[in-house]
């Protein structure tokens, strides 16, 4: 009979068969993930139309917030909404007003320090 040399023959041994294991694995497992990146990706479009829609609503909400800050506060509602809670507010007379001067020097160039150099005058 015969022997047959290593690496001869039929069968591929055990190491052909981890091979074909190892690769049909790594085969298996690089599917597994695209499909997996895949779904993922199609998850994150939706997410991203469901918060574009609801950023569209929330200017929509904003745009309407400012208009109704708007009138709320111009005056003619001011004053109906003073009259209405009876707060008694009136215009102050023109005494009780208080006028302060400007400050001398402004914001000018060297005006801070140009101050601090010269008296103060009343």
């Amino acid at each position: 009979m015969k022997r047959t040399q290593k690496g001869d023959g039929p069968g591929m041994g055990a190491q052909g068969f981890v091979l074909a294991l190892g690769l049909s694995g790594l085969l298996a497992f690089s599917g597994l993930g695209y499909v997996w990146h895949r779904n993922r990706n199609v998850e994150l479009g939706r997410e991203i139309r469901a918060e574009r829609v609801r950023l569209v609503e929330l200017r929509g909400r904003l745009a309407e917030l400012e208009r109704q800050q708007a009138r709320l506060e111009s005056i003619p509602e001011l004053q109906a909404r003073v009259r209405e809670l009876g707060l008694g507010l009136v215009m102050p007379l023109p005494e009780q007003i208080l006028r302060l001067p400007e400050w001398p020097g402004g914001t000018g160039e060297g005006g801070p320090l140009r101050l601090a150099a010269q008296p103060m005058t009343r």
